[in-house]
């Protein structure tokens, strides 16, 4: 594999680590019981998919660094101001909403480069499937906050 390879699978890594992180922001500020079970349950999803990224990583020769990015931590921050001026779920809902198409988009774009194994291919495969059932959960939750 390549260093290329090692370097698309770490930035999903934290834009994953980015979804979580929001997902878990996302059940500390709203008050419903339901869409706190919601998120942390989307939470523990994307930890499943952190681990899975990083044993690919490690495979690869790499060493996995959970960090997030720079743009996951002013969007978290964002929410957390959101959500306390507003005491809104559906502010939080759209928050996540937006970081989770920006992961949706990075995933597309790692699996149309083509520069990675085909037991990677297969597992970022089984995570866009998995993060587009999400999009539908999610959608459902924007139209239960309205």
């Amino acid at each position: 594999m390549t260093q290329s390879t090692i370097a698309s699978l770490q930035t999903l890594l934290n834009y994953i680590t980015d979804s979580r992180d929001g997902y878990k922001k996302a059940a500390e500020t709203v008050e419903d019981i339901g869409f706190k079970r919601a998120f942390m349950a989307r939470a523990a999803e994307r930890g499943s998919m952190i681990q899975r990224l990083e044993t690919a990583i490690q495979e690869a020769g790499g060493i996995p660094e959970e960090g997030g990015t720079v743009i996951g931590t002013i969007h978290r921050n964002i929410m957390s101001l959101t959500s306390m001026v507003q005491g809104d779920e559906k502010a939080a809902i759209d928050l996540i909403d937006d970081g989770e198409e920006r992961l949706r988009e990075k995933v597309a774009e790692v699996l149309e480069e083509g520069q990675i194994a085909p037991q990677d291919k297969m597992m970022l495969e089984a995570i866009q499937r998995e993060l587009k059932a999400d999009a539908r959960i999610i959608d459902r939750m924007e139209e239960m906050a309205d």
